[in-house]
Formats: structure tokens, C-alpha cells, sequence
């Protein structure tokens, strides 16, 4: 951790383990005045990052249509919409990112 002296500023990053660290501090001025202050940092752990699963949403009005399994086969004319996406659930709720790639054979039937 770093102190800016011009704005009393503590930043940076705090590693270890996972616990409650206590901290003290002593300033002293110009004149040679000292001040002293306590308090605590926590450090949690890492949540876990996951994709929990995925969802059909109609497009057209943002509505959940049904989750997307293994090896799911979509027949869009008994879907309620063909403007669809897809939207990757996770754990927690906001993670960095989800990337998704469309690999293998595709087959358009029309």
C-alpha cells in the first residue's frame, strides 16, 4: 500500500491470506506534532467465477423463452420469435467477461 502525502490517499493492492489485518498509523507535522490512527483492512477471498448456464431471450421484447441444454435442437417456427438471443448466466451475476463462439457444422433450413 502506498500513502499519497499530499492527500492522505492509501491505494494500491493488499495480498496475503484471507483475514482481517489491523493497522497503525503516526503522522507528524512541520512543527513535530504527532497523531496517531488505527483501523482494519479485510481481505477476502476470490469469489470463484462461473457459467452456470444459458438462455433463449426473444429479442423483440427481452422475455426469457427457455434454458439452453447440451445438444439442444431449436425449431424456430414454434419458437415465439426468430429474433433471439442468447444470454450466458453466471456466478456471480457480473463477472469480467463470457465469449462465445459458434464452431462446428451449421445448417440452415428454409
Amino acid at each position: 500500500l502506498t500513502i499519497n502525502s499530499a492527500t492522505g490517499l492509501i491505494s494500491g493492492t493488499v495480498s496475503g491470506s484471507p483475514a482481517t489485518y489491523s493497522v497503525s498509523l503516526s503522522v507528524r507535522d512541520q512543527p513535530g506534532l504527532i497523531t496517531n490512527s488505527s483501523f482494519s483492512i479485510t481481505v477476502n477471498s476470490a469469489v470463484a467465477q462461473q457459467l452456470v448456464s444459458f438462455t433463449l431471450v426473444n429479442a423483440a421484447n427481452e422475455q426469457d423463452i427457455q434454458t439452453l441444454t447440451a445438444n439442444a435442437v431449436l425449431n424456430l417456427a414454434t419458437l415465439p420469435s426468430q429474433s433471439l438471443n442468447i444470454r450466458a448466466n453466471t456466478s456471480p451475476a457480473i463477472v469480467g467477461r463470457v465469449v462465445l463462439a459458434l464452431t462446428g457444422a451449421q445448417t440452415v433450413n428454409r
